[in-house]
């Protein structure tokens, strides 16, 4: 049976006392995370990069 590798960062997250999230991208994957971080309560920074042409 696969594993869910959701369960050991949801597990970090409501163990965390501030989270630091990088949103350069919109990766789906992060923006879960981050909900979960305010879902549980937990401060959090967001942090986009900004966009260069090295980046677009």
């Amino acid at each position: 049976m696969a594993r869910d590798a959701r369960i050991p960062i949801r597990n970090e997250i409501c163990l965390a006392w501030h989270v630091i999230v990088d949103l350069t991208g919109a990766n789906p994957n992060v923006l879960l995370e981050l909900g979960i971080a305010h879902t549980v309560g937990r401060p959090s920074c967001s942090c986009p990069r900004p966009m260069t042409s090295r980046h677009s």
